[in-house]
């Protein structure tokens, strides 16, 4: 058997998952992906088509975006996490029209949080249709569709399941490779352009491991230092590689009516 063969095989479920995920979404969404139809109520029309627009033309024009000079006299760009410069699956709408790359780029999203949510249940050992039920719950969730229009909170959302994944994972099983996946898991969230939602999630962790740690410690009388490495190794390699993005966020958030 083939090494394609062998991938194919072991993973099945998760390719007959991602299938019926984007059957799903080609049929609630047929208008925007067979036509010409674009995403546009409220802020996706008012801010983000605009801003991500004017980001690919200067990254096309091979320079960095470190400032929009179309809002008042001008405003930081760069340092705002909203515009997701940085983010990688930007692409999808870096280097075609950005309208329609933008309508893509958030239907991919929503196949990224059904799938994510998917492995997340079925690392729990929930049953394969239990994982698809809860995939698919949260996928087509209220809450998923009414993110649609607050783009930068969709795309950091559909990040969670996988954070809580390798999380408890790697607490599981004690293994540090568990740990950087989930910083570099982390890192994608939050140049996804979330920021509340990454500390959201980040609260999640740290209070989760407290619990953890204490438990064990009343039911062992020792101190399971793996958990604690575990959240500083993961939170620390997040603070490194977003330092480049999170201390200009810092300083240009300080001059704004949000730090008062």
């Amino acid at each position: 058997m083939t090494i394609m063969k062998k991938f194919i095989y072991k993973n099945r479920d998760v390719i007959i998952v991602s299938l019926v995920l984007i059957a799903l979404l080609c049929i609630v969404f047929k208008d925007i992906i067979f036509s010409d139809y674009v995403f546009v109520r409220r802020d996706i029309a008012r801010i983000f088509y605009p801003t991500r627009n004017f980001v690919a033309q200067e990254l096309q024009a091979g320079r960095i975006p470190l400032w929009n000079p179309y809002i008042f006299c001008g405003i930081p760009l760069l340092a705002n996490i909203h515009s997701s410069v940085f983010y990688p699956l930007s692409v999808i709408y870096y280097f075609m029209d950005v309208a329609k790359g933008l309508s893509l780029f958030i239907i991919f999203h929503i196949f990224l949080s059904g799938l994510f949510m998917y492995l997340f249940m079925k690392s729990l050992n929930i049953s394969k249709s239990g994982s698809f039920l809860a995939g698919f719950s949260f996928a087509f969730s209220g809450y998923i569709m009414a993110t649609i229009n607050l783009m930068s909170v969709l795309c950091s959302v559909a990040w969670f399941p996988l954070v809580m994944l390798l999380f408890i994972k790697g607490i599981k099983e004690q293994k540090t490779t568990f740990s950087i996946w989930l910083g570099i898991v982390l890192v994608l969230m939050f140049l996804a352009g979330g920021p509340t939602i990454t500390m959201a999630t980040l609260a999640i962790m740290f209070l989760s491991s407290s619990y953890l740690v204490v438990e064990r410690f009343i039911k062992t009388k020792n101190i399971d230092r793996f958990i604690l490495y575990n959240i500083l190794i993961s939170s620390g390699l997040f603070l490194l590689l977003t330092a480049f993005q999170i201390l200009p966020a810092i300083e240009y958030y300080a001059g704004t009516t949000r730090a008062k």
